[in-house]
């Protein structure tokens, strides 16, 4: 089968659930702006971070978590190829970061203008700017800085949508039991058992050691300052990995569990 048909479905209804969210996100946005109005103290400057920009990449998360596993048994019963399927999943979840990422940036744009409407001096620190740019608001922004915060927005919400996709095909694949297990056994693991080794065992070293992964797959630790191109590289080398992953995951997938 075809991908544009199943790609077709797999937009239809996703960009349903994102009207719906960015509904109610704007709606709160505008109501958090009229009460910053009422409530502000002389010609003080507030500063806003849009809640669509920490949103918006739990949002990709969700779907990714749920595009395989909720659609599967629709997708095989129409006779969708898993290969067809993995295709079509994937490109959805590249076109849904994108596209959010554009509308979050626009958003934040629009509720600066409304700031000035209603006699707020409203100013926006994307996270692009405060980890790249030492916090320079958005109406600084030079046309690069634009780019860069686009796409640097869009490639992360991406890695966070292959994060979910291979979550959800692992739980997919276990028992009922099995969940159980894995979930109670990663939360106490997290939340019990890895501070218990940290202070006792390790001396922090694990944490150190996450914490340097994540500095340096960011860019932020280039001897001449943060670099968002080697967050570009290494979200494309971590996406390939983990969809690779996803596929065997979702290749050998028990029909029954359809």
């Amino acid at each position: 089968m075809k991908i544009k048909p199943s790609l077709k479905f797999y937009l239809r209804n996703m960009f349903l659930a994102v009207g719906v969210y960015y509904a109610i996100t704007t709606v709160m946005l505008m109501v958090v702006t009229i009460i910053l109005n009422l409530f502000k103290v002389g010609n003080e400057e507030m500063n806003f971070s849009s809640s669509t920009e920490f949103g918006s990449p739990t949002f990709c998360i969700i779907w990714g978590i749920l595009i395989f596993t909720a659609y599967m048994k629709f997708m095989l019963q129409n006779g969708v190829s898993r290969k067809t399927m993995f295709m079509s999943g994937v490109l959805s979840t590249v076109i849904l970061a994108f596209a959010m990422s554009i509308i979050d940036f626009v958003i934040q744009i629009v509720i600066g203008k409304m700031g000035g409407l209603l006699n707020v001096s409203l100013t926006g620190r994307p996270a692009f700017s405060i980890l790249y740019r030492n916090g320079i608001f958005i109406s600084e922004f030079t046309f690069g800085d634009v780019v860069l915060n686009l796409i640097w927005s869009s490639l992360f919400a991406v890695f966070l949508g292959f994060l979910g996709m291979i979550s959800g095909l692992v739980f997919y694949r276990l028992s009922k039991i099995g969940r159980i297990i894995a979930g109670v056994g990663l939360g106490g693991g997290l939340v019990i058992l890895l501070p218990i080794a940290e202070e006792t065992i390790t001396n922090g070293a694990i944490s150190r050691a996450a914490k340097q992964f994540v500095l340096f797959v960011l860019g932020l630790q280039h001897s001449s300052g943060p670099n968002p191109y080697i967050w570009f590289a290494s979200s494309l080398v971590l996406c390939a990995v983990i969809g690779g992953l996803s596929y065997l995951l979702l290749r050998r997938a028990a029909p029954q569990k359809a």
